[in-house]
Formats: C-alpha cells, sequence, structure tokens
C-alpha cells in the first residue's frame, strides 16, 4: 500500500483523515485533563457514554449521519447522568471511589444491553461491537465532516478563551478570587471532553478512547513547559499515531483503533525514556554527570586542604581538565577552582548561621551539598547580603574571590 494511495483513496481518505482530525481533538481534551490531573475521568467517561452510545445506535435510522447523531446524542444523556451522578457521589466518598463506581456500573450496564440485543438481533449486535473497539475502516465523508467542526469548535474555543483556561488550569483559586468563570469553563470542558468521546468510539471504541486522549499529552509533556506548545506537541504527537495506525491497520490488516493506541502508546513511552529534557534517560546523565562533578570538586577541595584524594579516576579526570599536573599537584587553575568551593561552602555556612539562625554544628552537612549548585550569581548576592565576611562561623577564613568558569 503506497502512502499517497493511502492519502487518495476514496475508500481510505475517510478512515485516515478523519482518525486524524479525532486524534487532534482528543489530544487537545487531553492535554487539560492531564494538567487538572484528570485523567481517569475520560476513562470513566467513556465507559459510562457507553449505554447511551447503544440506545442511540439502535434507535439511529440507517442513515449513516442520523446514527452519528442519535449515537452521540445518546453518549451525552449517558455520560451527563453519570457526571452528575459522580459529583454527588463525591460527596460522601472519595473521588476515586466514585470513579471506579461509574466506570464499572455504566460500562456494565451498556454490556448487559448488549448481550441482550445480540442474540436477538444479531446485526445491530455486529453494530454495537464497533462501538467497543471501533472501525475506522468503513468510515464515510460524514465523519469527516463531524471530526472537521469539532476539531474548528475546539480551535475557536482554545483561541478565544486561551488566557481564562490558562489562569483556571493552574491557578484554579486565585481564578475564583478575581471573578472568572469558572464552573461554566468547567461545564463548558465537560461539554467538549463528551462529544469527542462519543465521537472517538467510531475510530478508537470505547475500551481505547482514553489512550488516545492521555498518551499524547503525556509524550508532548517530556519536551516542553509552555501551555500553548503543550497543544501544539499534543497534537501533533496525536496526528502522527492516527496516521501511522491507520498505515499499519491497512498494510497488516490489523483492527485499526488498537494500532492507533499502540502507536501513542509507543510515542509516549519512547518520550518519557529519550526525550533531551525531561526523559528517564538523559536524566540518569546528568544526575550521573552531577555526582562526578561532586566528587571532582570534593577532591579538589581536599588537595587544597593537603589531603590525598581517592580514586585513581578522580586524578585521571583532573589531570585532563587541567586542575592537576603530572606531579600529582594542583596547577594553578586547580588551586583557583578549589578556593571558589571552599569559598561558597564557607559562606553558606556563614549564611546559615547568620540569616537563617541554625545551630553552627549543623551548617556544614547542608552547605556541602549547596557548596556544588551555587552560581556566580548567587556567589555575589550572599557575599553583599553578608558584608564581604572574611570569616566563616567556624573562625575559619574565607578564601578572597571567585573562580569563574
Amino acid at each position: 500500500m503506497e502512502l499517497f494511495e493511502l492519502v487518495t483513496s476514496p475508500l481510505l481518505r475517510a478512515p485516515l483523515w478523519g482518525s486524524v482530525l479525532m486524534a487532534i481533538s482528543a489530544a487537545w481534551m487531553g492535554v487539560v485533563l492531564f494538567l487538572q490531573k484528570r485523567s481517569l475521568v475520560s476513562e470513566t467517561l467513556s465507559h459510562a457514554a457507553y449505554p447511551g452510545a447503544v440506545v442511540g445506535l439502535l434507535m439511529a435510522p440507517s442513515d449513516p449521519v442520523w446514527a452519528v447523531v442519535f449515537v452521540v446524542a445518546g453518549a451525552l444523556v449517558s455520560a451527563s447522568l453519570a457526571s452528575g451522578g459522580m459529583c454527588l457521589m463525591q460527596k460522601k466518598i472519595k473521588a476515586d471511589a466514585s470513579l471506579s463506581f461509574t466506570l464499572s456500573v455504566s460500562f456494565g450496564l451498556g454490556l448487559l444491553i448488549y448481550s441482550a440485543i445480540q442474540g436477538s438481533l444479531p446485526s445491530s449486535g455486529q453494530r454495537l461491537m464497533h462501538l467497543l473497539f471501533g472501525q475506522a475502516a468503513t468510515m464515510g465523508d460524514s465523519y469527516l465532516a463531524f471530526y472537521g467542526a469539532l476539531t474548528v469548535l475546539l480551535l475557536a474555543v482554545g483561541s478565544l478563551l486561551f488566557r481564562t483556561m490558562q489562569a483556571i488550569v493552574f491557578h484554579r483559586d486565585f481564578s475564583f478570587s478575581i471573578g472568572l468563570p469558572v464552573k461554566t469553563f468547567d461545564a463548558l470542558l465537560q461539554l467538549l471532553l463528551l462529544v469527542v468521546l462519543a465521537l472517538g468510539f467510531r475510530s478508537v471504541g470505547v475500551l481505547l478512547m482514553s489512550g488516545m486522549l492521555i498518551a499524547p499529552a503525556i509524550a508532548a509533556r517530556q519536551y516542553t513547559d509552555r501551555f500553548g506548545a503543550m497543544f501544539l506537541y499534543a497534537s501533533l504527537f496525536g496526528a502522527l499515531s492516527a496516521a501511522i495506525g491507520v498505515y499499519i491497520s491497512v498494510y497488516a490488516k490489523v483492527p485499526t483503533g488498537p494500532a492507533m493506541i499502540i502507536v501513542s502508546s509507543t510515542l509516549a513511552i519512547v518520550s518519557v525514556i529519550f526525550a533531551p529534557r525531561k526523559g528517564w534517560l538523559f536524566r540518569q546523565l546528568r544526575i550521573a554527570q552531577f555526582r562526578r562533578r561532586c566528587i571532582e570538586e570534593n577532591s579538589l577541595k581536599a588537595m587544597w586542604k593537603g589531603q590525598v584524594p581517592q580514586g585513581m579516576w578522580v586524578l585521571y579526570r583532573l589531570r585532563a581538565q587541567g586542575y592537576v599536573g603530572s606531579d600529582g599537584l594542583l596547577t594553578p587553575d586547580g588551586r583557583q577552582k578549589a578556593a571558589s568551593i571552599v569559598r561558597l561552602h564557607r559562606l553558606w555556612e556563614l549564611y546559615l548561621a547568620q540569616k537563617l539562625n541554625e545551630p553552627v554544628d549543623r551548617v556544614h552537612k547542608t552547605a556541602e551539598e549547596m557548596e556544588h549548585i551555587l552560581t556566580p550569581e548567587l556567589e555575589r548576592m550572599l557575599t553583599e547580603a553578608l558584608l564581604h565576611p572574611k570569616k566563616d562561623p567556624h573562625k575559619q577564613p574565607i578564601p578572597e574571590g571567585g573562580y569563574q568558569p
């Protein structure tokens, strides 16, 4: 299957672009849920919408456009009732308990209806199965209109309410205090979430829809700390997951929804591990690099005091950096670097003792940690705050100046 044929084929055009638009809309909503720490809400409401979607599909006419309308309407009613029930329950029980209860009861009710219909109406049972696992391959152009309208609506809401949304997501109590319509905004987001979930059933299905919301947000969070950029990254990851998932589905003859979820989850896992800024691997490398630097600086400090550092690899590293000569003694740069470390240590000890009233016999351990992360700017601020001191709390001299790397 050529990529060009996948993009342009009349039979494959709707599944591809419909899934891409659905994934972008889902990723947009997922960012908000993820940042609000409400990721489980998407899983609960997707299952809670299933009974209503089932009833809506059974009542829908054969026309595909009206079938979508009936499914979405039924899902909205069912999920709204479940959401209201959760709000009432959370006044008496914890949030996680109400979410779990709502999820299991709603999904159980939907499966009960499905089981009752499957035996008496096999054709309807097959249509109901599509709600569980999705069937993007049979989507028509009518779904493109729905997904396109939903994407445009979400982009419009995001553009018009960006600052309000940012304030409510990160500073909810402050937003209340300055009179922002927090509850109205919550209701709007809830409605949009339900619509996204209901429309997503056709391509991904009830069981997997929440993954298309949260996985792109998880991946996006590894690359940025900016609110707006996170929407862009999540939309990109969502669209990429959908496009690759549809291609795998067509090429390997596997279900589209699971393929999309596997791709989305893989992107999230790879991002969590390998992202340059926040990825686990690079974080471990930075931690190892910092620990090595601490050992090297402690060794320089020990040599400055006339002690012998432990470990030949440390001497090798210091020699390679020009801090130790071939004779095993500190070079001028090495003495300056060591004096700077001692200076930071003793400045911080004095600050803890004078400004924070810490006992003198307890400041050494904290200073041992802080000396490795104090910057030249912080050194200047400490020096000025302490009025250019000459001795630390133990009456030891503080070396003059500071090392400028």
